[in-house]
């Protein structure tokens, strides 16, 4: 009798050992297939290959701008055959994804400095997503939503490196074009402040300086 209930509580032991495990591979597989997520690391996103004419864009950066993000990248994807895998991980680790060619596009809300711009080796775009805010709030409430401060997506000037195709380029620079006209009215609905028209303008002369072998992207 001791021997069977011994045999019993062992074997309970193991089931709960194989739940755990199996509860735990189910749960990183759902993280894996969550395109929009906190946290990641930029080192192991290249697995869909900036080599490619992959139809996925990857970008990193600050938390700041997470849930505006989160919801321009979605509506983007409706409506074009383009998915944006964009981890929040902070404006230096996304600087250092857009470094190590990891990733097309970083997303800071501080200005670049001497040692950032020097790692990056090579000239860079600063695309404006939301201008400079504090903090928006309801009227007599609490309810507050913090802005993004100086918000701007940082990609490399010259798209042709590491091998990437211009197809690619043009799949980038064609979803940043979205995001300062189409993508704006979404901003009011998050308490993100929208882009002013003068804003827009600088970021329409941005982006028409991007290059892929030396030749604008943009008319």
């Amino acid at each position: 009798m001791l021997t069977f209930i011994k045999f019993e509580f062992s074997a309970m032991i193991k089931l709960k050992h194989v739940a755990i495990c199996f509860g735990t591979l189910m749960y990183f597989a759902g993280c894996n297939g969550n395109t929009n997520k906190l946290g990641g690391d930029t080192s192991k996103m290249n697995s869909f290959g900036l080599n490619s004419n992959s139809n996925i864009l990857l970008g990193a950066g600050t938390n700041s701008v997470y849930a505006l993000f989160s919801k321009l990248f979605a509506e983007y994807g409706k409506n074009n055959k383009i998915r944006v895998n964009y981890q929040s991980i902070g404006s230096q680790r996304g600087i250092m994804g857009l470094v190590n060619k990891n990733i097309d596009f970083a997303v800071i809300d501080t200005l670049l400095n001497n040692k950032q711009t020097k790692k990056i080796g090579a000239d860079v775009l600063l695309v404006p997503v939301c201008p400079s805010a504090e903090v928006a709030s309801k009227p007599n409430t609490k309810d507050t939503h913090p802005i993004a401060g100086v918000t701007r997506i940082l990609i490399y000037k010259e798209q042709n490196y590491d091998g990437r195709s211009r197809q690619r380029a043009e799949k980038l620079i064609t979803m940043l074009w979205w995001d300062i006209h189409d993508g704006q009215k979404y901003c009011e609905s998050l308490n993100y402040a929208a882009l002013s028209p003068q804003a827009v303008t600088a970021a329409e002369k941005t982006l028409k300086s991007a290059t892929f072998d030396g030749k604008p992207l943009l008319p």
